[in-house]
């Protein structure tokens, strides 16, 4: 790889994941192995609806269904408070990358939809503008947490551009059940129940294309940061795929056609949750579908409702469901590490990563002397990567990311 005169760089990073950059070539490997030990977090109150992370896995904030409060954790879900959010059948969550601004749908005593919004990490939370319609479903966040996409039963997606002050209706009225966007919020997936097609734009809503699909049991989806991979499961259906922002749709065949009562993606694509109500298993993918494992807590999860959710880079997660606790598992991560050239300088970005983590630099690879960068990462909202700028070196760089 030639960089500015052909710098003889390279990048180090802690075993598993070593990547090295010199002169001409990249080599890359990858110890894909994936460990779940699954952890009750003490909140053992049962009809949990929905869940929500912010890209670190720092924040949590999960939703009870059967008119309970919105609890939130700042700590990964260690400990867990209430607040001021009335005891709704909250029905969906979402959370902004730095988890500031929370949102959530549900319904009031006389079955209203409401949505609720918090901009404080949920300590305290307050009624946005009530959406048209009063069978709303699901909802989605940008990572600014401007941009808010609500999913409604018989009725259009609705779209937020203040954070739920207002609200504009897009696209054909259906039975939706789910919704999910890319960070920046222009890619979106949508799909319902009873309704053989999965929709998708890729112009934040403003227009939407039909994909018709021989199932019709949607019951949840998700998206790569950038939008560019899209997953929708469903009750009795196969997993379906797109690696191309929608525009078309793949079976996955090497999985099985279950109760998929929830899924998630990690922020580059590569790693699928997916929940199987039917025999309590959480399905894990770390190579985009190519293969799964199966895996779960000790205990029997419930099959009517479940949710799912994790860091950016799927390494903390936490699965609840409409009878039990919330439980949540981790693994220790090991982000990749790249280099770009961006004008004059050199951009060294990674995924989100879901625990403190700094880069590292030293002449060589043969010395020992590390140094800590002192440079801020910037969040780049679009792609969920932190991003380091520099001036590329007079001679050889190495760079590493390790756990702090």
């Amino acid at each position: 790889m030639k960089l500015f005169g052909q710098p003889n760089l390279a990048v180090h990073r802690k075993a598993p994941m070593l990547a090295m950059a010199a002169g001409l070539g990249l080599l890359v490997t990858v110890n894909p192995a994936f460990a779940q030990i699954w952890v009750s977090n003490g909140v053992s109150d049962s009809g949990w609806q929905g869940v929500a992370s912010s890209a670190d896995g720092n924040v949590l904030v999960a939703v009870h269904g059967n008119y309970g409060p919105i609890c939130s954790s700042t700590n990964s879900g260690v400990t867990w408070s209430t607040n001021n959010a009335p005891d709704y059948a909250w029905i969906s969550v979402a959370s902004s990358a730095d988890g500031t601004k929370l949102a959530a749908v549900g319904f009031d005593g006389p079955y209203n939809a409401v949505v609720y919004v918090s901009t404080n990490t949920g300590a305290s939370w307050s009624l946005a503008a009530a959406p048209p319609g009063a069978q709303s479903y699901a909802i989605a966040s940008s990572a600014d947490g401007a941009r808010l996409v609500l999913a409604s039963w018989n009725n259009q997606i609705q779209i937020s551009t203040n954070s739920g002050a207002t609200w504009t209706g897009t696209g054909s009225a259906d039975q939706y059940t789910t919704v999910a966007c890319s960070a920046d919020g222009t890619k979106l997936v949508a799909a319902g129940w009873n309704s053989s097609a999965i929709y998708t734009s890729t112009d934040s809503g403003a227009t939407w294309t039909r994909h018709d699909v021989p199932y019709n049991s949607w019951w949840s989806s998700a998206c790569s940061a950038d939008g560019t991979k899209m997953v929708v499961v469903g009750r009795g259906c196969p997993i379906y795929l797109s690696s191309n922002a929608g525009d078309t749709w793949t079976e996955v065949t090497n999985a099985p056609q279950a109760e998929w009562l929830s899924v998630l993606m990690s922020g580059d694509g590569n790693k699928i949750v997916a929940w199987d109500g039917s025999d309590y298993l959480i399905y894990v993918s770390t190579n985009y579908g190519t293969t799964w494992t199966s895996n779960s807590p000790s205990i029997d999860w419930p099959y009517f409702q479940a949710c799912l959710t994790a860091s950016a880079d799927g390494n903390k997660l936490v699965a609840a469901s409409d009878f039990g606790a919330i439980y949540t598992a981790w693994s220790p991560p090991s982000p990749r590490l790249d280099i770009a050239s961006s004008g004059m300088d050199l951009n060294l970005s990674w995924l989100v990563p879901s625990t403190n983590m700094v880069l590292q630099q030293k002449s060589d690879l043969i010395t020992t002397n590390w140094s800590e960068l002192t440079n801020r990462p910037v969040l780049n909202l679009t792609n969920l990567q932190e991003q380091v700028f520099l001036p590329p070196p007079s001679g050889s760089a190495c760079y590493r990311l390790i756990s702090k």
